[in-house]
């Protein structure tokens, strides 16, 4: 839903890549340091709004 409001993912959410491997989430200051591919990811589009 954060990317419905504001455009941007918040936060990035990354899981384990094995079963025992923690989630990691990632808080960026800056919405548009948020790489595209976490974007491509969830099937969005990086955009962002303007405030």
């Amino acid at each position: 839903m954060p990317i419905e409001w504001d455009g941007a993912i918040w936060p990035v959410m990354l899981p384990g890549e094995k079963d025992d491997d923690p989630c990691r989430l990632l808080f960026y200051k800056v919405p548009a340091d948020i790489p595209e591919e976490y974007y491509t990811r969830v099937g969005k589009k990086k955009v962002l709004k303007k405030e």
